[in-house]
C-alpha cells in the first residue's frame, strides 16, 4: 500500500513554539500524493508573513517521506529542519 509518511519537523534550531502562538496561522498550500497534509503560514498582527511551513526533504519509499522545516520569510532562516545524513537514516 503506498502512502504518504508524515515525518514531521525536525530537531535542529527549534522554532519558538511561544512565539508562534502569537502569529496567526492560516493554510497557503497543501502537500502530499496519496493523502493531503496542510502547509500553514505564519502572519504578525500587520499581516506580514514571518514563517512558512515547507517540505524541506521528500524521499521516497512505498510512497513520499516529507520531512517539514519552517522558514522565516524575511532572511531565509530555517527553524526545526533536518539534516541529509539524518534523512539518509530512514
Amino acid at each position: 500500500m503506498r502512502c504518504t509518511q508524515d515525518m514531521g519537523f525536525g530537531s535542529h534550531s527549534p522554532i519558538n513554539q511561544e512565539e508562534l502562538s502569537y502569529l496567526t496561522r492560516r493554510q497557503y498550500d497543501i502537500c502530499g500524493m496519496f493523502d493531503e497534509c496542510s502547509l500553514n503560514e505564519y502572519l504578525n498582527a500587520n499581516g506580514e508573513v514571518i514563517y512558512r511551513e515547507f517540505i524541506q526533504f521528500c524521499p521516497w519509499s512505498s510512497g513520499p517521506m516529507e520531512h517539514y522545516a519552517y522558514r522565516r520569510v524575511v532572511d531565509g532562516k530555517l527553524f526545526s529542519y533536518w539534516k541529509k545524513n539524518e534523512v539518509a537514516e530512514y
